[in-house]
């Protein structure tokens, strides 16, 4: 467990166990757009705690109603993505809405259709979600290990270039 300290609070970060876990430990879950965050945060923030203006799309787990509400987290949020969210429990930023476990922040795929959802208990929506969003996370990667290929092989071939003696010299 990781404690980071604000001027409001300590806040524990606490690692990821299981789906059950997560859906345990949090009082709410989430998914949200982010309608804006610091473009330098977390770095901007001494201690990496930082507020993101979010837009309730739809609730998995508590009360939450719709509207805008802060959250507070560690992790990076980007204007415009939408996201999954756990909160943690807490107040800081004037917001009841801590997103600093692990995997209490996990975006939510473009392509991924939330009336997929629908009807679904809470452990196979956020189950659903993370699959979805692995499968992104493995074809990017995916795509960066081939453009990384090409580029050795573009700087290899200059490389030996460059360590050949000249002629004429």
């Amino acid at each position: 467990m990781v404690v980071l300290a604000t001027s409001a609070a300590a806040i524990s970060v606490t690692l990821f166990m299981d789906t059950d876990t997560l859906i345990r430990r949090s009082h709410e879950i989430v998914i949200a757009r982010c309608v804006s965050a610091p473009t330098n945060a977390p770095w901007a923030y001494e201690d990496g705690f930082y507020p993101a203006k979010m837009e309730l799309v739809m609730t998995l787990k508590g009360e939450r109603k719709s509207g805008e509400f802060t959250c507070g987290t560690i992790y990076l949020l980007a204007a415009g993505k939408t996201y999954l969210l756990c909160n943690s429990g807490g107040s800081a930023f004037g917001s009841d809405f801590l997103s600093v476990a692990e995997l209490s922040v996990v975006e939510v795929p473009s392509s991924f259709s939330l009336a997929r959802l629908t009807g679904k208990p809470p452990k196979d929506q956020i189950s659903m979600i993370l699959a979805s969003r692995q499968a992104e996370l493995n074809w990017t990667i995916s795509e960066l290990q081939k453009e990384r290929s090409l580029l050795e092989k573009a700087l290899g071939n200059q490389k030996k270039k460059s360590s050949e003696p000249s002629v004429g010299r």
